[in-house]
């Protein structure tokens, strides 16, 4: 009597990926199955996106897509035993890119834009803190700043994971405004004056007068403007006017000798992966202690507060920072994120990150590693 043909399908179910809305044109699935005769180590698997050609089957048990379009997407994959028994009901997982365009953004020195890329950016700038979206963001570093200690966003690994978000949210705003604009950086090392172009009268204005408290009354964001009132602050009595007080602590601004250490510096993060980390032990405690707080501390006024995203200095700084991250990454490659566990809670590489966990599809700390994913460029990578 003959061996009878194995003739059952196997089944097929979808692990991880998107399932919401998602703000990146690129997105990654993962899959397994399992069969009445054939192991799931042997199993195979074919993919299509949108009803599509089915990709080859291979025992990949994921799939990454790239250059999404916007709008609604559904991902299905079906397995496939040894026997070439095909799963009939693959599965499926809907999901929304939310992103508008799939163009790369380049973010640009902020010394090489030329006036009319200031004067959009400016502009952008203002419209979001006319209808409020930009307050909205102010709040919730203010907010993430005064909670539990380390927050959610200093003091612990996922510095700059949380920041990274923050900038990636802050600049699709800009372009709901100018779909031209993009965030740009500034480089303290090679504009590290009060002189700078930076704070010139057409872009984020220049020191704050002494005989009246330390009020910016230079440039687009002065308070004389009308259009720069602060409405998010750390206390009642904070005045509602931009406030800086360039040098006025004692600090310099970051030199091109402590970049250099940072970018040398391994691991990325060190136990107890908080405050109390060796700064002589993590990229991530060196940097924000020797080049993050010194530049807050260096302007001054309203950048020494929790909220301090009141300045929009703070985006261009914090732009810089995040460049930093992603040089030190491409320079130390096999260096990874750490903890993957044992860290405050939002810290740990898979953790959600407040405020937005409770979203569909809340950021972490693992799908901020790759900035070039994300949708954005910096303009010198070619000399990293």
């Amino acid at each position: 009597m003959g061996r009878r043909r194995d003739t059952t399908p196997p089944d097929t179910s979808i692990t991880g990926g998107p399932s919401g809305t998602i703000n990146q044109n690129s997105a990654t699935f993962t899959f397994t199955g399992s069969d009445n005769v054939t192991s799931t180590a042997n199993l195979r698997y074919s993919y299509n996106l949108d009803g599509g050609a089915w990709s080859t089957p291979s025992t990949s048990t994921s799939a990454s897509l790239t250059g999404l379009g916007a709008g609604a997407h559904t991902f299905n994959v079906r397995a496939v035993d040894q026997a070439n028994n095909v799963d009939s009901t693959p599965a499926s997982r809907s999901f929304s890119v939310a992103t508008t365009t799939t163009t790369t953004r380049i973010r640009k020195n902020q010394a090489n834009l030329t006036a009319n890329e200031r004067a959009a950016f400016v502009s952008a700038v203002k419209a979001l803190k006319s209808d409020g979206r930009y307050d909205m963001i102010v709040n919730e570093h203010r907010t993430a700043m005064l909670s539990i200690r380390p927050d959610p966003a200093h003091g612990g690994p996922a510095f700059f994971a949380w920041h990274r978000e923050c900038l990636r949210r802050y600049e699709l705003l800009l372009q709901s405004v100018n779909p031209s604009v993009t965030l740009p950086y500034w480089d303290w090392t090679r504009d590290g004056s009060a002189t700078s172009s930076i704070w010139g009268a057409d872009f984020m204005g220049g020191n704050g007068d002494a005989s009246s408290d330390w009020r910016v009354t230079s440039g687009p964001f002065a308070y004389s403007t009308g259009e720069w009132t602060l409405t998010v602050n750390d206390t009642p009595d904070t005045p509602p006017y931009l406030r800086r007080t360039f040098g006025l602590s004692g600090d310099a601004l970051p030199t091109s000798t402590q970049v250099n250490s940072a970018l040398t510096m391994v691991p990325y993060d060190a136990s107890p992966w908080n405050f109390d980390t060796d700064i002589n032990r993590s990229f991530r405690k060196y940097t924000e202690w020797n080049i993050h707080d010194v530049t807050h501390r260096w302007v001054g006024g309203n950048m020494l507060q929790a909220a301090s995203p009141n300045d929009p200095v703070f985006f261009l700084h914090h732009c810089n920072l995040d460049r930093l991250w992603a040089m030190w990454q491409r320079r130390n490659a096999t260096e990874p994120y750490l903890p993957s566990s044992g860290g405050p809670t939002g810290h740990n590489i898979d953790d959600p990150m407040w405020p937005w966990a409770s979203e569909s599809n809340p950021p972490t700390p693992r799908k901020m590693l790759d900035h070039r994913a994300l949708g954005y460029t910096y303009d010198d990578e070619a000399s990293w």
